[in-house]
């Protein structure tokens, strides 16, 4: 089986996903178009030569990009592991310094209940202390007249620039998602606890945990396609 594979069931035109950051700016995207823009990003990863049993971060506020990435990690069976944004530069490192990732996908600052959090101070501390990684991948602010800068980043690209020739080659060719296909314990992500009582521990949810997912919003909560789920994170 394969999670993505589950959750990318239905191309069709119905709204997917909404996202809205602190300053209203509003996202939507349909289930075809998500499975399109994950198929750009599993084609990437690739390209870059991520596989099955790899880890790929996510250091970023809530966007969409972060589903994408999600997603596509999960497609060709690499592991996933987030940071919440509103940890600091050693608190990520002393999640990430035991998963060794080879990609991380990470975005710049960001308002949470009225504070402004500086990514771009902690970003480049964290690379630099990761030398597993073969790549940063920056999502900057949507409709920026002056793009924000990477020069400091070590290894590090926009997202644009990082999709470009996986883009195009699916715009000429297009081509399904081949989802990797996995054992029911194989493991899709990795969530750590706070770490208050000594180091983060990792607690590694399975491929298999749609099974619970389903369950709980499909049995337990009775949602169907006409429903929405709110989910408020930083």
């Amino acid at each position: 089986m394969n999670f993505s594979q589950n959750l990318l069931k239905y191309r069709d035109s119905k709204t997917a996903i909404i996202s809205t950051d602190a300053e209203d700016n509003t996202e939507y995207i349909s289930y075809k178009d998500l499975y399109d823009e994950v198929a750009v990003y599993v084609k990437a990863l690739k390209d870059e030569g991520i596989k099955k049993g790899d880890y790929v971060a996510c250091y970023m506020s809530n966007k969409m990009e972060a589903v994408f990435a999600y997603l596509a990690a999960a497609a060709v069976g690499a592991i996933f592991c987030g940071a919440l944004p509103l940890l600091g530069a050693r608190a990520v490192l002393s999640r990430f310094e035991q998963i060794k990732p080879k990609i991380l996908f990470t975005a710049g600052n960001f308002k949470f209940d009225n504070k402004e959090f500086k990514m771009d101070e902690r970003i480049p501390e964290i690379v630099e202390s990761l030398p597993c990684l073969q790549k940063v991948v920056f999502c900057p602010k949507k409709g920026k007249k002056v793009q924000e800068s990477i020069s400091n980043i070590p290894k590090c690209v926009y997202i644009q620039d990082f999709l470009h020739k996986a883009r195009e080659e699916l715009r000429e060719n297009p081509k399904d998602i081949e989802f990797e296909q996995l054992p029911f314990d194989y493991p899709l992500c990795i969530s750590f606890t706070s770490g208050t009582t000594g180091a983060p521990k990792g607690l590694i949810h399975s491929h298999g945990s749609f099974m619970c997912t389903l369950r709980d919003f499909g049995l337990h909560q009775n949602c169907t396609r006409e429903d929405a789920v709110f989910n408020q994170s930083p």
